[in-house]
């Protein structure tokens, strides 16, 4: 599987076949206005197709705020560390 659709299975809480799907069925939907299928509307599926709409219609914005999640706990790591040094 792609690390996008690892992403997006580990985010969601969904098993990556299941998010290879959303993400499939994000890309091949023709109208970016229409609401998604009633499968995914709900639940952990829902947040799936959330973020798989953000990643395939605006990927840049999906990898800064994935790089986000992984550099505030370092930056406040790095503050409790010179908390304790000071």
């Amino acid at each position: 599987m792609s690390l996008t659709t690892t992403l997006i299975a580990k985010l969601s809480g969904l098993e990556e076949a299941d998010a290879a799907r959303v993400l499939s069925s994000v890309r091949a939907q023709d109208d970016l206005q229409a609401p998604p299928p009633a499968e995914f509307r709900r639940g952990r599926a829902a947040r799936a197709w959330a973020l798989a709409v953000v990643m395939s219609r605006n990927p840049a914005r999906f990898w800064i705020g994935m790089s986000g999640l992984i550099a505030f706990p370092v930056y406040l790591l790095f503050q409790i560390g010179a908390w304790l040094h000071g």
